[in-house]
């Protein structure tokens, strides 16, 4: 029972101790409220500065340009010489493939080609013997003609001397029947229409001859325009299988597959034995991989091999619809990287997503920024963090952004406000200013004030000796220096559990 009392007596001592620390600081006293009604005013200086307004995101590096390759005829995967992480210039062989379409296609071009040759061949020996022809139809005709002309030339002749032969006879005859009066006229005259009647069927025979020898000039022309017609034609079917031939076995390179730029493979999603087609690889196969086979991805991937430039790297980064209506291509950012320090690179803003993305009630807007330079150091993948400049003002008059209260923006983004001067003598006064870049700590003053001005920041109540003597580590005890007001000490028995009046717990 006497535990009990001694229980209760320090709980209640413990209560009065609670409510006099209480009733301690919240009355003031007289002493305290005589030395409160301190001021301390915070002033800003107007200086000449660069003033940058900027917004933040994150992202991921991005290759700057990425090339999907694929095998552009069909067969299966015979080798694959390079493995994800593997730098390649343009030109380096990438895989191989083995292609029995290939091949077919080629052995048929080539059969083509040969038929068209032989045609070719055959319908030159055939416009050779038909000129062979011509040229001794054309000689045929010739001598025809000589005949011909020899043949009146000579009938002329006859003619000629059998009527001087018949003049003649004629003649004697007149001079016979003057002497004998005999008949010799009649065997004249039978001999003169002989001769002559034998010169008429030469003449004719010489001009038949001439005409069919014409006729076979005509005809062994027409065959020899039909058998150039006919080498015309077997020529262009010749180059057209030539070209057919030349283009099945080009078809043979697209059996290796190479880089089209210099970069870094990023994805292979095919392994050695599987079948693709045209533009595609599809993996039929799924055997075993060795050295270079793999089928692995460091990106996703649609083709076959990826290549990702190293050259030209960008950041692909998401901002807020109020943060993404300050920007604008052609700004400037800075880009640094948790994982790496001392890194800091600058960029440019080189694309803005003309629509927004909604999540909820948030909704964004996807920016690419692409990097100037691009060191070593930085690999595809990385987090990157961006600091977008989205208006700056070089040795512009500006002040701490607390100093200024914005009144009104105007529709042509002009901005208007108010800023507090405070004199040398401590006097305030309240001036309309016009503003400029509103940056992340300060802010431009384009009209209003001068270099050097102080302008308000905010007044600031002391609470006298209450504030000042309060030991700010929190390990003193009451004011006056005692635990206790009056300097009084605790009860006898301490706090429960055994504790002074010490320091906090």
């Amino acid at each position: 029972m006497a535990s009990r009392k001694i229980l209760n007596g320090a709980l209640i001592a413990t209560l009065i101790l609670i409510a006099v620390a209480v009733w301690w600081f919240v009355t003031p006293h007289d002493g305290a409220s005589a030395e409160s009604s301190e001021q301390t005013v915070r002033t800003a200086s107007v200086t000449k500065t660069t003033v940058s307004s900027t917004i933040a995101a994150q992202g991921n590096i991005e290759a700057g340009k990425t090339r999907t390759v694929d095998f552009e005829v069909s067969g299966d995967i015979e080798e694959i010489d390079v493995v994800v992480g593997d730098t390649v210039s343009k030109g380096d062989v990438l895989a191989t493939l083995t292609s029995d379409s290939v091949q077919d296609s080629i052995d048929a071009a080539q059969e083509t080609y040969e038929e068209a040759a032989d045609e070719v061949a055959s319908a030159k020996k055939s416009l050779t013997s038909a000129q062979s022809d011509l040229a001794d139809a054309k000689t045929d005709y010739t001598t025809a003609v000589a005949e011909q002309k020899a043949a009146e030339k000579a009938a002329a002749a006859a003619e000629k001397a059998a009527a001087k032969e018949a003049a003649a006879a004629a003649k004697n005859e007149q001079s016979t029947q003057t002497t004998t009066g005999g008949d010799s006229s009649v065997q004249q005259t039978t001999t003169s229409t002989s001769e002559s009647s034998t010169q008429s069927s030469t003449q004719s025979g010489s001009g038949t001859s001439v005409s069919s020898a014409k006729q076979q000039v005509s005809s062994a022309q027409s065959k020899v325009e039909s058998a150039q017609s006919t080498l015309t034609k077997a020529n262009k079917s010749l180059a057209k299988a030539a070209e057919a031939l030349e283009e099945a076995k080009a078809l043979s390179d697209y059996t290796t597959l190479t880089a089209p730029m210099a970069g870094l493979i990023t994805a292979i999603n095919g392994e050695v034995g599987d079948s693709v087609s045209s533009g595609s690889s599809s993996a039929s196969g799924g055997g075993s991989t060795g050295d270079g086979s793999g089928s692995s991805s460091g990106a996703s991937s649609s083709g076959f091999i990826t290549i990702s430039s190293t050259k030209s790297m960008v950041i692909n980064a998401s901002f807020d619809e109020a943060d993404a209506s300050a920007l604008a291509v052609g700004q400037q950012a800075t880009v640094t990287f948790p994982a790496v320090e001392g890194v800091e690179l600058t960029g440019e803003v080189t694309h803005i997503d003309p629509v927004g993305t909604s999540s909820g009630s948030v909704v964004t807007f996807g920016a690419t920024v692409t990097l100037t330079d691009v060191p070593a150091s930085i690999r595809i993948g990385q987090t990157a963090s961006l600091t977008v400049t989205t208006a700056s003002a070089e040795d512009a008059l500006a002040a701490l952004s607390q100093a200024v209260t914005v009144t009104e923006t105007s529709e042509d983004g002009t901005a208007t406000g108010t800023v507090t001067l405070v004199s040398d003598d401590g006097t305030q006064t309240v001036t309309d200013v016009v503003l400029g870049v509103q940056g992340d700590a300060m802010t431009e003053i384009i009209s209003g004030v001068a270099e050097g001005d102080n302008l308000l920041i905010s007044v600031d109540t002391a609470v006298g000796e209450t504030t000042s003597n309060q030991d700010s580590t929190g390990t003193g005890g009451f004011p006056g220096g005692s635990n206790f007001p009056s300097g009084g000490n605790a009860p006898s028995g301490g706090f429960p559990g055994g504790n002074g009046g010490g320091g906090r717990g």
